[in-house]
């Protein structure tokens, strides 16, 4: 039996770049400056990537190491922004 499987793109992001635990996964993304936290829905993941289904979009800014961030932090942005 065969069964053909449409191509999808998927948005993915670096594992350290997920803050939360289980069902509770969340982003930090830059708006303006400032620092949101987005809550994601996450699809199959790997040891370096995560699938975001849902939540954020391939536009925004995802901010790679946020142990220290808080939601409505002013921060700034340094390359790296078109990758």
């Amino acid at each position: 039996m065969l069964y053909r499987v449409k191509p999808r793109q998927s948005l993915l992001i670096p594992n350290e770049a997920l803050v939360g635990e289980g069902e509770e996964q969340a982003v930090f993304v830059v708006e303006n400056g400032t620092a949101k936290r987005c809550a994601v829905q996450i699809g199959h993941s790997n040891e370096l990537f995560t699938e975001i289904e849902q939540g954020i979009k391939d536009k925004n800014k995802v901010i790679l190491e946020p142990d220290e961030i808080k939601d409505g932090q002013k921060v700034r942005t340094t390359g790296g922004g078109d990758k």
